[in-house]
């Protein structure tokens, strides 16, 4: 897992990322004030694009996809609640992980396998 560095409470915000087989990924933060949340877009290099999900806690976000993408994106907010803040991201409350390869393996094991 990659912890994504501090954001800051910019209402838009953007960051790349480089997956372990070297593309480029793309993210487009927003803090919408009337939602009282965070939304994210996605562009992978492969042609693989997200426009205006909702970031909410989630050992995977990116799960629905899992079998177009290679890779995740955790979700962790130290209460218990969701991403409502739009000082969240840069005061530590909510810490976004990138997930690849066995990160995802485990986290599809520990959460959703079938028992």
């Amino acid at each position: 897992m990659k912890l994504i560095p501090p954001l800051s409470d910019s209402p838009r915000q953007r960051f790349s990322f480089v997956l372990e087989d070297n593309r480029r990924v793309d993210f487009t933060l927003q803090y919408v004030s009337q939602q009282r949340g965070w939304f994210f877009d996605l562009d992978c290099e492969d042609d693989f694009a997200l426009s205006g999900i909702r970031l909410v806690s989630s050992q995977n976000i990116l799960r629905p996809w899992r079998a177009i993408i290679p890779f995740g994106l955790a979700v962790v907010t130290l209460s218990e609640g969701e991403p409502m803040r739009q000082s969240d991201l840069a005061d530590g409350t909510v810490k976004l992980y990138i997930l690849e390869g066995t990160d995802i393996d485990y986290i599809e094991n520990l959460c959703f396998a079938r028992k």
